[in-house]
């Protein structure tokens, strides 16, 4: 119990932390009123959906630090709007008054075209290296998705996703930033079903060992998850959310692993509860130059078949970026994980490094336990920001401009995992600290799509060559 207070105190330390800094001192900062507003370029978008976005409304007086321009300011506020993905630009022209004391803000964006759709191609394997090496198509999923975004113009997106190969899946979403009038309570509504003949099975002799069989399925899983959000301040959030998931095992898997699931039956179901508080300074999602992003997240998993075995997470997700000098950006972040349990967690809701988290240096090992923790940095320059042109596209016209954007970088981490009893586990990298370093470039592909080519080295003085097609931070 004193361990779980601890862990608590720690989170509620972060959390008044990031409200403290998040309030606006006035020393040295120019004070102004806000006069009118306008928008320009929405034509579907309401009109409440942006000044959602914007961190004043008319009358309000903001303040802004002496040393930055007006310019400066209004780019920030630019970026916010442009991470809602709602627009393909974004800006904001904030023009004075003659009274010097009153500003007149000019919101300018292009919408989006609302019907997307995309293919998606994914690895089972950690990354694109490891894959190629085994030269395994089985182990591909394939397929697309087709979605909606502003649906009703309040910024909602409904989304269907299709996909075949090693893990069949159909799942259906709908999200909302504004929900039933209300302009700070937002909604999540996901529900899915998956299967397939291959299951990550457990940790062994610091690898992942997997269980296929070609005749049968080996797993099924559908999940129904809603989940609100309440959105006080423009980069807070508090969320919270229920869901089922109703799992069947075939007997084999139970056989190879019996601490593979909570129960060891074939079917069972597990209800979950959330809780979380984000805080989101970042100026993009996908791929982020500037500020800060916080998420603390508990996470409740009781047994709904029997036993009613209970299984609390706690989960922490530090992020932070800057521009130190022109062109050179450097980012950090620093990720833990912990089952809060006297029991032995079953591997399904272990915590580990080597997929979701890793230790670049480390990408052919994986180590699992109740806890685990790591930390990314790296520094890159901004090599190139060009725009390719494929005026001929018949279809998907945002696609027929595509900024290109190339990062040459260092990289360095560091991360463990925890575990007190390890007489069952042959795994030489648990309660031991990975430390991995290197270089490497990433490209970047209409803001959103991400290549990583990577050398990096381990303490266990081995390296190589990676490539990953997914964004670390």
């Amino acid at each position: 119990m004193t361990l779980s207070i601890s862990r608590l105190s720690f989170f509620a330390a972060l959390i008044l932390i990031c409200h403290q800094s998040s309030g606006q001192g006035r020393t040295g900062e120019r004070q102004w009123v806000i006069g009118s507003i306008s928008i320009d370029g929405i034509k579907k978008t309401r009109p409440q959906t942006v000044l959602r976005e914007v961190p004043f409304s008319e009358g309000d007086t903001i303040y802004i630090d002496s040393s930055r321009s007006l310019a400066s300011y209004a780019s920030t506020v630019g970026a916010q709007l442009q991470a809602t993905a709602l627009f393909h630009t974004t800006g904001l022209r904030l023009t004075p008054r003659a009274d010097s004391i009153t500003l007149d803000a000019r919101i300018e964006v292009l919408e989006r075209g609302y019907l997307t759709g995309s293919p998606k191609f994914a690895i089972a394997d950690r990354n694109l290296t490891e894959w190629l090496e085994a030269k395994n198509l089985y182990r591909t999923t394939y397929g697309g998705n087709i979605g909606y975004i502003n649906l009703t113009g309040r910024g909602d997106a409904l989304k269907l996703e299709l996909l075949g190969g090693w893990r069949q899946t159909i799942g259906l979403e709908y999200s909302a930033r504004r929900f039933a009038g209300y302009p700070n309570l937002g909604l999540v509504a996901k529900a899915s079903y998956e299967r397939g003949n291959e299951v990550p099975l457990m940790a062994r002799g610091d690898s992942l060992v997997f269980l296929r069989a070609d005749d049968r399925r080996l797993i099924e899983k559908g999940a129904v998850m809603v989940s609100a959000t309440w959105r006080p301040k423009i980069r807070w959030k508090y969320g919270g959310g229920i869901g089922l998931e109703r799992y069947r095992l075939d007997t084999a898997v139970g056989a190879a692993n019996p601490e593979y699931s909570p129960l060891r039956d074939e079917k069972f179901t597990m209800g979950k509860a959330q809780l979380s508080t984000t805080y989101d300074g970042r100026d993009h999602y996908v791929y982020p130059l500037h500020g800060y992003f916080l998420n603390l997240t508990g996470e409740f998993n009781i047994s709904l078949t029997r036993l009613y075995r209970t299984f609390p997470v706690l989960m922490v997700n530090m992020k932070a970026f800057a521009e130190p000098m022109p062109l050179v950006y450097g980012a950090v972040k620093l990720s833990g994980r912990t089952v809060i349990t006297r029991d032995n967690v079953p591997f399904l809701y272990q915590s580990n490094l080597g997929y979701r988290e890793y230790v670049r240096g480390y990408e052919r090992y994986f180590a699992s336990g109740p806890t685990a923790a790591t930390l990314n940095s790296e520094l890159k320059y901004r090599l190139l920001a060009d725009t390719l042109q494929i005026d001929w596209l018949p279809f998907f016209k945002g696609w027929r401009s595509i900024p290109v954007l190339i990062y040459p970088k260092l990289l360095a981490d560091a991360g463990t995992v925890a575990l007190n009893d390890i007489d069952h586990f042959d795994n030489g990298l648990i309660n031991k600290l990975q430390i991995g370093y290197g270089g490497g470039v990433d490209i970047v592909v209409h803001f959103n799509q991400v290549g990583r080519i990577e050398y990096s080295r381990n303490a266990l003085g081995e390296g190589g060559i990676y490539f990953a097609l997914i964004a670390l931070f």
